[in-house]
């Protein structure tokens, strides 16, 4: 790529993109980044750190922020505050290490303003959230927790449904109390389509519009909660002997109110529940994801390369902030953090078929403690495991591995890790190369 090529690129981009040298110091900004600060040129920060620019009211989060991407760490979508012309904007920002072969000679990031849309969020009526405190303490369970908890933490910010800890939470408490009820899940089928053509804002009116349809329609006779992504959950007190879950299922699916409803996002008519062409899908979905990474995987050669070459997508498209490794040894190795180098001796143990995922590291607890004790000891939750290997023969796994959070791995990313796999198990099989590991 020339430099001229670069330029071009770079400044044509509309986040405000900038890159440092290992000191933190700024080496070089995009147009985007100069038209935000008002500034004509680079030079009046070249070679200076945020603390010199005093951009920020409390600097310490944001240096530690980059010290960690330093390390080796990437960030993704961090919310801080920065000081434009005496005014304190909302930004969120993306940072990953600069490598220079396997070391670390500084960091790039990008950042966008957010403060009209919070603003705006903020200042949005909340007739479109399904509950209110008036309507939550009909029901003995939350009548009680809003003695101690606050209304906003109960509720999923983008629906106004209940969000899923304290769904959850609720429906233990029924179990507890033996009150009867019906339990659905709902899950729309092609919205990954929808945020991908329309894009997100589309997606979000498409989830408030179906979660205020779907509320209205169970009306006082249980609740509705956000279970992640596009899945809801349905409470339903009422109708619960067979005739009547039918029934209320029949309705529900069938009525034009309710699941066969119109939503226009501009001048875009969306429908529920429209046959998509299957050849659009394959150009926005899961085809295009993997083709791509296909292509990477193809542009360079060694095990630790490709995976470099790929993690990028991987970040972007199914937001993993790392991903681990082992080979026949058993040492779990990451693409981000090379200092990683844990026990996994026993993960065979759980691996009954070419995939393994879990919201919980519970299933690994009794048959695989020693894997389990690794992961547990770094604070992960949910757990994605994908064999590299053909036929019988095991060349390792790939860990995709989540610290403090709730995260339900969803069918598209379990297929484009477990495609990485085998891409890679062949490519192992054709060069004669192995997985490299620590000894």
């Amino acid at each position: 790529m020339t430099e001229s090529l670069f330029d071009s690129i770079i400044n044509t981009a509309q986040d405000c993109v900038f890159w440092k040298d290992k000191e933190r110091r700024f080496i070089g900004v995009n147009q985007a980044f100069l038209d935000f600060y008002g500034f004509e040129s680079a030079d009046v920060l070249i070679g200076k750190t945020d603390e010199d620019m005093q951009w920020h009211n409390d600097p310490e989060p944001f240096k530690q922020d980059e010290l960690r991407v330093l390390e080796g760490h990437s960030t993704y979508k961090v919310q801080g505050k920065c000081i434009i012309r005496g005014e304190e904007r909302d930004i969120i920002a993306s940072k990953r290490p600069i490598y220079e072969g396997d070391e670390i000679v500084g960091l790039v990031g990008s950042f966008v303003d957010v403060t009209d849309v919070l603003r705006r969020n903020g200042e949005r009526e909340r007739k479109h959230f399904a509950y209110t405190r008036e309507k939550l303490i009909k029901y003995p369970f939350f009548d009680k927790l809003l003695n101690d908890v606050a209304l906003d933490d109960i509720l999923d910010p983008l629906t106004g449904l209940i969000n899923r800890g304290y769904t959850m939470n609720y429906v233990r408490s029924l179990i507890m109390s033996a009150t009867p009820f019906t339990f659905v899940i709902l899950d729309l089928d092609n919205f990954k389509y929808i945020n991908d053509t329309f894009g997100h804002h589309a997606g979000d009116i498409v989830l408030e519009n179906i979660s205020t349809t779907v509320s209205d329609y169970l009306k006082d006779h249980g609740i509705v909660g956000r279970f992640g992504g596009d899945e809801l959950l349905v409470i339903n007190l009422e109708d619960i002997s067979n005739e009547d879950k039918e029934r209320f299922m029949e309705n529900m699916y069938f009525s034009g109110n309710v699941l066969r409803s119109s939503i226009y996002v501009d001048e875009h008519e969306l429908k529920e529940h429209s046959d998509l062409d299957i050849k659009k899908l394959a150009k926005q979905g899961v085809y295009t994801n993997m083709s791509s990474l296909m292509a990477l995987l193809e542009k360079v050669s060694g095990f630790e390369n490709r995976l470099r070459a790929v993690m990028q997508q991987l970040q972007e498209e199914i937001h993993i902030t790392d991903l681990y490794y082992c080979g026949k040894n058993r040492r779990l190795s990451s693409v981000i953090d090379r200092s990683i180098d844990e026990d996994v001796s026993d993960i065979d143990l759980i691996m009954d078929e070419d995939l393994y995922f879990s919201s919980t590291l519970d299933g690994l607890r009794e048959k695989c403690p020693v894997t389990y004790n690794t992961m547990n000891d770094k604070g992960i939750g949910p757990i994605l495991i994908a064999r590299i290997g053909l036929n019988k023969e095991t060349d390792g796994y790939l860990v995709c591995a989540e610290q403090n959070s709730q995260r339900i791995w969803q069918e598209d990313e379990c297929g484009i890790i477990y495609f990485i796999a085998k891409g890679l198990a062949a490519y192992i099989r054709l060069s004669g190369d192995r997985i490299n590991e620590k000894r």
